[in-house]
């Protein structure tokens, strides 16, 4: 852990794991994957990384699906944020375009102007949920929340979380509501690690125009 004037302890760990191979472990599930998501990095890419964060962002629907879950350098903000001043960029689910939730997004990035840029996405046939991943559990969860055509993607997970919000006594048989969040959140893990990419969505909103 560090803050932003005090990152050694983070970078020494972070070097650490590169020299030791790249390769990270988180405690659950439990898998080895790059480093930041990165195969074979190394120092010199490291670098290479660093430098690109300061030139303009690609468009992300233009770019590879990122599948990093417990293995990034996570940030936390504590202080007051001006959406006006202190956001680069808003990017987020195709799956939400047409939902409610895509025009409060649109409306964000408008009022703001921010730039919205939509990536891939994830999409993932029920019947392909694994219950080694997370859990036993989590295949019947999937079955529960997804649609008609038995597919989840982000915004199916959305929906659920609302409902367990909205209608606790729902989801009473999956424990208490920090339980059945928890739940959700794996399945969330599942979709990201095993989802296939989304079919790009003909909303123009979804090409990655700056929305002004």
């Amino acid at each position: 852990m560090g803050t932003i004037g005090h990152m050694f302890s983070v970078m020494a760990a972070l070097l650490a794991e590169i020299e030791e191979g790249g390769m990270a472990a988180p405690a659950w599930p439990p898998f080895r994957v790059p480093t930041l998501g990165i195969p074979q990095l190394t120092i010199s890419r490291l670098l290479h990384v660093l430098r690109a964060l300061s030139q303009p962002r690609r468009d992300p629907s233009e770019l590879m699906v990122g599948r990093v879950l417990d293995t990034v350098i996570e940030a936390h903000v504590h202080a007051p944020i001006a959406l006006s001043r202190d956001v680069e960029l808003l990017v987020a689910d195709p799956s939400f375009v047409p939902t409610i939730t895509g025009e409060v997004l649109r409306g964000l990035a408008q009022r703001y102007e921010i730039p919205l840029r939509w990536h891939h996405g994830f999409q993932l046939p029920v019947d392909d949920v694994p219950d080694d991943f997370c859990g036993p559990a989590v295949p019947r969860l999937a079955k529960r929340i997804a649609g008609r055509d038995g597919m989840l993607d982000a915004a199916v997970i959305g929906r659920a979380a609302a409902s367990l919000h909205a209608n606790p006594n729902f989801w009473r048989d999956w424990g208490s509501h920090a339980e059945a969040l928890q739940h959700l959140k794996q399945l969330w893990h599942v979709l990201v690690h095993y989802g296939m990419p989304a079919t790009r969505l003909s909303n123009p909103a979804s090409k990655g125009d700056l929305v002004r």
